[in-house]
């Protein structure tokens, strides 16, 4: 559905400088590949008169701004609308049967401009695909083409190919072009959703606002053709929603005019995709389960991560806001929007067996089980709120804002990761291009506005994709130095720690490495530490002790903490700030039987990273059910850079036969050398 020229020319703009083989990367491109497209976008190029892409130092530039894109884009959009993909007009072909009667090869073929025989390998093609999910295609002399199959179905794979269309270009010109929706039927279905979403203090989406005004007279055409939503249908629809949340929809609807000709039954499908839709923001009736699960599950994340998170109140509410809709999707089936997140999942990738653990609760709870897809916004929230802790405290100087048109997992990860990234900035707020047009006094001080969207706007504005890997975050930082401060990016810290370590030795290259990052204001090599070299290297032999004392939960404690106090790697008020807070009735510092992870904040005394651990010969009580021989303190610095190592430890400690092994050892050396076994 994508256009790839368009893409690749996109990333060119937004990126001046960007050299090709991380717009491969970035596309998902071979070489071949690549070259094919770059000719192709200077033929287009070239027939719109604008001057060709150029190459100079294996760089890529283009004389183009954003603004000619947009017109580009507009142009080439109207060109391509009878000239369609084969993706494209399988799409086509399944709304037009979907909301018309009496179709037949030929009036398919008239309507498509394509031939007979065309249409019949497409048809050939869409039976084998939705025989996978029930749905098989019909015909009859009378009726023409039909779909046979649970109308709930049919209309759930629907929205999934509306999804498709979403992601190419100009979809309201398709859907009026090729099916007998009018134009002016789709700006009234968009204004009555805009009166809903105030009515119901919330904002959908960009992309969920454009499916739901897509949707909604394709399935008032369904209606005038009988093909409605059955009562059965309709009561396993009332039976999943909560009754507080059915009324409270349904007169909202009533109130802005939204399918108030709709049956009972057909409004009882709308309301199941609004309960579901994604949002930005939301200021809506309060679930007090849901919150109370939701506490749960910030409980499990911390102690499976070994943090505290000290903003939990926000945290809490962007959770609120996502797993509300997240719920009645996961119950109902609807598919979710989905990104090209494969790049962030593999960066991230550390986050989202914590997040996976962590919602067991909530799947409990309302008898769901999370996809992969869902799971992974879930820990793109936990990540958003890690990230916090690497901001660096310098002196604010210019002000920014962030624009972005996704749902709040990717909105909030994306203004921490670019706060993360130019902490000489100050970033205000995190609003949508509605607000942003809407409230012009909102950024009246506003010298910058990072957008996942071109804006109209006379401030200084960067086009950022709305979920950023790493590489993504290097060219942003190398354009924004160039562009603000009128400085190059080109320091390589790798380049320097080469040099350095040719005249001296490095006592803690990672943290040197680390410094000289911050200073130049670049993002830390994550990818750097292992998880194996960083657990050895955080926990060395002689911060590994052995008693055959009997001890009480605080002198356990206290015994753990003297090699990281001795190193001065914590301060006293970090152990007392463990033995303050922890109340037995919560023994969430206990992993696995017999295996604790004592820890406070970073905040609470923490001077440098590091592990400690105490092996005892007699157990401690930790509560009134749970006792501990082995105990792992972490002092962290922040709420990020110990996760490998943690997750290293845990997953060892989860075998039992690696935990009986452990507690029969007699030395540290033993002890050290069972790890550089077991934690590969």
């Amino acid at each position: 559905m994508k256009d790839e020229a368009l893409d690749m020319l996109t990333e060119i703009v937004r990126s001046p400088g960007i050299d090709l083989k991380s717009l491969q990367k970035k596309l998902t491109m071979d070489a071949v590949k690549s070259e094919s497209t770059l000719k192709k976008i200077n033929v287009m190029l070239e027939e719109h008169t604008y001057p060709p892409v150029v190459r100079k130092n294996k760089q890529l530039w283009v004389s183009l701004d954003l603004e000619e894109l947009e017109q580009l884009e507009q142009l080439v959009e109207t060109e391509q609308l009878y000239a369609l993909s084969r993706k494209t007009r399988l799409i086509l072909i399944i709304l037009i049967i979907f909301t018309q009667k009496q179709t037949s090869l030929k009036s398919l073929a008239n309507q498509l401009y394509v031939s007979k025989n065309t249409i019949v390998n497409d048809l050939a093609v869409l039976k084998e695909d939705l025989m996978q999910e029930n749905i098989q295609i019909g015909y009859s002399r009378k009726e023409g083409y039909y779909f046979l199959g649970k109308e709930i179905a049919i209309r759930i794979m629907i929205i999934r190919q509306l999804h498709f269309l979403i992601d190419g270009k100009a979809q309201e010109k398709l859907l009026v072009t090729y099916t007998d929706i009018e134009l002016t039927e789709l700006y009234e279905e968009k204004e009555k959703l805009f009166k809903l979403e105030k009515l119901l203090h919330t904002q959908f989406s960009n992309r969920q606002l454009m499916l739901l005004y897509l949707l909604i007279p394709l399935l008032k055409l369904r209606a005038t053709n009988y093909q409605e939503i059955s009562t059965r249908e309709y009561q396993e629809i009332i039976q999943i929603i909560a009754a507080s949340d059915y009324q409270r929809i349904i007169q909202a609807m009533k109130s802005s005019k939204l399918y108030s000709e709709a049956s009972e039954n057909e409004k009882a499908f709308l309301v199941i995709q609004l309960l579901s839709a994604n949002v930005i923001k939301s200021r809506g009736e309060e679930m007090p389960q849901l919150g109370e699960v939701i506490d749960a599950v910030i409980e499990r994340f911390e102690r499976r991560s070994v943090i505290f998170f000290e903003d939990r109140k926000r945290l809490k509410q962007m959770l609120y806001q996502h797993l509300g809709p997240a719920i009645y999707r996961m119950k109902y089936g609807i598919p979710y929007e989905d990104h090209d997140i494969e790049p962030i999942i593999k960066e991230y990738q550390g986050v989202f067996p914590m997040a996976k653990q962590a919602l067991r609760p909530l799947e409990n709870y309302y008898q769901i089980q999370f996809t992969e897809i869902e799971t992974v916004y879930v820990g793109l929230i936990f990540q958003s709120f890690l990230t916090q802790g690497h901001l660096m405290k310098q002196q604010q100087r210019v002000r920014a804002m962030v624009v972005c048109e996704n749902g709040v997992s990717v909105s909030n990860l994306l203004y921490e990761t670019l706060s993360q990234c130019f902490p000489m900035i100050d970033f205000v707020c995190n609003i949508s291009a509605r607000e942003f047009y809407e409230n012009p006094l909102v950024y009246k001080d506003i010298a910058v506005v990072f957008s996942t969207i071109y804006l109209r706007t006379t401030k200084k504005i960067f086009v950022v994709s709305p979920l950023l890997t790493q590489e993504d975050r290097q060219r942003l930082i190398r354009i924004v130095n160039k562009e603000l401060y009128n400085r190059d990016q080109g320091i390589n810290v790798e380049d320097i720690l080469t040099l350095v370590k040719k005249e001296v030795s490095l006592p803690d290259e990672e943290k040197l490495r680390a410094r000289l990052n911050e200073y130049f204001n670049l993002p830390k090599k994550q990818e750097l530490v292992t998880m194996d070299s960083k657990f050895h290297r955080l926990l060395p032999e002689e911060r590994i002790k052995l008693s055959k004392r009997q001890f009480s939960f605080d002198e356990a404690i206290q015994c753990v903490a003297e090699p990281l106090l001795r190193d001065n790697l914590i301060q006293q008020s970090f152990v007392d700030k463990i033995i303050e807070k922890y109340d037995e009735r919560f023994p969430y510092f206990v992993i696995a039987p017999g295996i604790a992870i004592p820890h406070a904040g970073f905040n609470d005394g923490v001077n440098e990273l590091g592990f400690s651990l105490l092996k005892l010969d007699h157990p401690v009580r930790f509560s009134s059910k749970l006792s501990v021989r082995v105990l792992l303190m972490i002092a962290p610095v922040d709420n990020y850079l110990h996760q490998t190592a943690v997750q290293a430890f845990y997953n060892c400690m989860l075998k039992e036969d690696y935990r009986e092994e452990l507690f029969g050892l007699q030395t540290a050396a033993e002890i050290k050398q069972f790890f550089q076994r077991t934690i590969q």
